[in-house]
Parts: structure tokens; sequence; C-alpha cells
């Protein structure tokens, strides 16, 4: 089934239902691989991150997870600090402890490849051990991908598309590179998230370590209208945006997703007011600097407080801001519509 409403003349944003066969339930064990940028401008960050990973792991992490960790700067220096660790004793979590106060120092610049490359190994071998369980992935930087080949950064996440339940990938600070990490999200049906400080990056850190994931595989679902951009998202119950790329036409999601958006020319099904869809529309189209089809959003919408911050975003930190307020209408019914609902003038 498949349901639309109208933006603009020829621009609808299009609800697509799942059929999903697959049978989800909450899953017993997850492993999580947290990639750490420590290069030089994560220095004053890096010490607030060492004891948040060194106080919280232990009660964050459910009976049967384990915990990765991998650090990264340039194409050299990188490595595994620990793998597979199950916090069960005293001396496990010192031994933890001990690695991160030695290895999450900063050092260098940034490459994206390496880490890739290294969590896959992690997965591989995880999967052998653990072979019921599911993987989960936090993939932090507040620079740019500086010396590794892009397509093959890209080949790499592909690889572990279908292996990865969740995966989140943060924007920390304000000089990373949004558009690179949005689409590194996209490939692996992932979350994009901006964090400005470690205030920010610390909820983020553990609402995704303690939040149970659901069991079952991804499936492929075909998108075959016509659809105005390369990307689709989804909505979890929790208030996530979960992006996809695109690509020939199909996108692969997880078996709890129950519908997907993207945007299309033409009306596609029934016609519905869909207000959480359109609010995840307008961080999507934002995220990716598309403030002017953003704007557009909110003629459906009537929402002229937000439409008025928008026109204000101007600047990372601002658009950041932005973002953030548009996020918690997502998830919050009560932060729609500060100032009422009324008709927008285009």
């Amino acid at each position: 089934m498949k349901k639309n409403v109208k933006i603009d003349n020829n621009y609808f944003l299009t609800t697509q239902v799942i059929e999903n066969s697959v049978t989800t339930e909450v899953i017993k064990s997850t492993n999580h691989i947290v990639i750490i940028d420590v290069s030089g401008s994560m220095s004053y960050d890096l010490q607030m991150i060492r004891t948040q990973l060194k106080n919280k792991l232990s009660t964050l992490m459910k009976e049967g997870d384990t915990i990765s960790i991998v650090w990264f700067s340039g194409r050299n220096d990188c490595g595994i600090l620990k793998e597979e660790v199950e916090v069960r004793s005293l001396k496990t979590l010192a031994d933890l402890n001990n690695a991160i106060d030695k290895w999450l120092r900063p050092i260098g610049l940034t490459a994206f490849l390496k880490p890739l490359q290294l969590t896959k190994q992690i997965i591989e071998r995880i999967r052998v051990n653990r072979p019921d369980s599911v993987f989960s992935l936090i993939f932090l930087t507040d620079g740019f991908n500086n010396d590794s080949p892009w397509n093959e950064v890209i080949s790499t996440l592909k690889s572990m598309e279908s292996e990865l339940a969740a995966s989140t990938f943060v924007e920390y600070g304000y000089y990373a590179d949004s558009q690179k990490l949005t689409q590194m999200a996209g490939v692996l049906g992932g979350e994009k998230i901006s964090a400005s400080n470690f205030d920010e990056y610390d909820p983020i850190f553990s609402r995704k370590i303690s939040t149970p994931l659901m069991s079952g595989k991804k499936t492929v679902v075909d998108i075959t209208d016509p659809y105005l951009y390369d990307f689709a998202f989804s909505v979890s119950d929790d208030g996530a945006i979960i992006l996809y790329n695109i690509e020939n036409g199909k996108i692969m999601v997880g078996g709890d997703v129950k519908e997907v958006h993207f945007f299309s020319p033409k009306a596609i099904g029934t016609e519905h007011t869909p207000e959480t869809a359109l609010y995840a529309a307008i961080y999507v189209l934002a995220d990716k600097l598309l403030n002017d089809d953003a704007e557009k959003i909110f003629y459906a919408l009537g929402d002229n407080f937000y439409y008025q911050e928008l026109q204000k975003a101007f600047g990372k930190q601002k658009l950041n801001a932005f973002k953030s307020a548009i996020k918690e209408c997502v998830a919050d019914v009560s932060k729609r519509y500060p100032s009422g609902k009324a008709a927008i003038q285009k």
C-alpha cells in the first residue's frame, strides 16, 4: 500500500508500507562496535570520552552484550583497542579501562577506510562465536576523510550492510564532513546525528548502547515508483530517523521497519498527512542542505515557528540547532507548533 501528501506542484512525499514477512523479536545479545576518532582535534574531548566509557559501559550493556572499540586517526594510525569484551568481572573491566586510557590518545589526522576494514574483520570473527547475536555500530568523528579512497570507504560499508542491525554516525563538533557522514549512514540504513559537544553526544551514546535491538534479517524493498532524490528514510518507534541510499530502485531495511518515505514527482496511492514523517523529511532535507525544499514541507504542516527558525539557520552551528529542534518534534508531539498551527504563505 502507498500513500502521499502533496507538498507542491510535482513534489510529493510518498509513504510505502512494507509487507515484511520476517518475524522480529527483541534479541538477547548485541555486539556493540564503537569507532572513535582520536585525531589531534579531539584532544580536549577524548578525556571526557575516556571517562564516559569507563564509567558507563558496565551499567549500560545488557547481560550477554559485548563491546569492541576501534580507534583511528590517519591512514596508518588505527587499531582495535579491545574486541568482543563481555564485562562479567572486575578484572575484565579493569583491563578494558586500562586499554581505554592507553589507546584513546590524540594523534594525527583522519582516514575512514582502515577502521571500517577492521570492523568488518571483527564482525566476521564474532559471528563465528555468537551466531545468534546482532551487531550495532557507532562511528564518531569531528573531521574529514583525508587519506583513503572514498569509493573504497563506500564499498567496505556496503559489504557490511546486511550484518549491521543498527548503525549511528555521529558528526561531532562543527567541522566534520557532514555530507559524507550522511552518505555513510545511507549506505548502511543507519542514523546520522549531529552532536555539537560532549554534552550532546553523551545521551546519544547511552541510548544507543542500552536500547535493545530487534532480530530478523534485513530485507530488500523495491522502490518501483519514480523518485526525485536518490534517498529514502524511515522513522523508528523512538523517533530515530533512518537513512537509505536508493540504488537501482532498491533499499535494504530492518525487519522492524513498517514504512519508508521518499519524494516523488507525482501523487501515488491515497492521500494522507503524516505529521511525524513530514517533520522527519524536514530534518533529512536540512541535513542534506536542501533548505529550499525543506521550506516547502512547512506549507503542508503549518508550523510557522520552525519555518521562521529555518529562515535563520545560516552556518553550521545554527543549522545543527535547528535540526536538533526538529528531531525533537519527530519524537515528541508536544514539541510541535510552539506558536500554533496556521497556513504559511508561499
